[in-house]
């Protein structure tokens, strides 16, 4: 079975599967939802992302509480990895959605101008300033507090 491979970035919101199906709903889906925050770090002999968690599903339900990884980071295999015989990974999905003109977040963040902020996690303010003005496509009021 071929493996797409998606190129995923630090800033990218994603969707990680436990297991080889892709069930987002019923008892085969499993996975978990969060933010890369970083990746490329080598962990039992391969690179991995670093994914804070925000949701997960297990068995079509989703966790909550102190029974669920919400908040704290998981290590998924960077996509293209090789495993067994010819096979890849590539469990991990971006599902951001779409906006300021047609760019994702991440691209946003780290390709238009913006590469100042590759840590908004540093600065709240920053960051819901750089998400309003993400949200509502406007490119110009990410910056007009700074002058």
């Amino acid at each position: 079975m071929a493996t797409e491979i998606q190129k995923i970035s630090v800033n990218d919101k994603v969707r990680s599967f436990d297991f080889a199906g892709r069930d987002l709903e019923g008892e085969r889906a499993c996975y978990i939802e969060g933010t890369v925050v970083a990746m490329g770090e080598v962990i039992e002999g391969c690179a991995r992302y670093e994914i804070m968690v925000e949701r997960q599903v297990f068995g079509g339900k989703e966790l909550t509480g102190e029974h669920s990884l919400v908040g704290h980071p998981v290590y998924p295999p960077l996509n293209g990895t090789p495993t067994w015989g010819d096979e890849v990974t590539g469990c991990v999905y971006r599902i951001e959605p779409v906006n300021c003109n047609g760019w994702t977040w991440s691209e946003w963040v780290n390709d238009a101008g913006h590469a100042g902020y590759e840590e908004p996690k540093k600065n709240s303010a920053i960051r819901a300033q750089l998400v309003k003005a993400w949200e509502n496509g406007d490119n110009a009021a990410a910056w007009a507090d700074e002058e």
